[in-house]
Formats: structure tokens, sequence, C-alpha cells
């Protein structure tokens, strides 16, 4: 769950300034990709820290990319 919330955080806050982007102030626009984007840097080094405890190799299921 995590890792879907790293990938998809930075995602997140593009879609929001690109949606309200022209109703909000631009220093309130970047606050918002910024807080993000820092949220998204703190969840994966709550993650990489986690792999290191583990010292096996994980395999994380995000997304079907094709399917047949």
């Amino acid at each position: 769950m995590l890792a879907t919330l790293t990938l998809f955080f930075p995602f997140v806050a593009f879609l929001l300034t690109f949606i309200f982007g022209r109703n909000i102030d631009i220093r309130f626009s970047q606050y918002i990709t910024s807080c993000f984007v820092l949220l998204s840097s703190i969840i994966s080094w709550i993650i990489f820290f986690q792999v290191l405890d583990i010292n096996e190799i994980q395999k994380i299921h995000l997304l079907n990319w094709i399917t047949s």
C-alpha cells in the first residue's frame, strides 16, 4: 500500500494543480506539489528501512500493464 502511495502522490498533486491551478494562487499550487512530493519521499524512506530489516527480496504488484 505504501509503495502505491509513493508513486501516485506526485501524480495526484499534478492533477490537483492542473485542475484547480487557475482558481487558486500560484504560491498555494507550489505548496501543494511540494507537500505531496515531500510525503512521497518520506514514505519511500520508510519503505527503504523496512526492506533493510527484512533482508529478502520483495515483489510488489502495482498495476497490470498488459493482460492477455
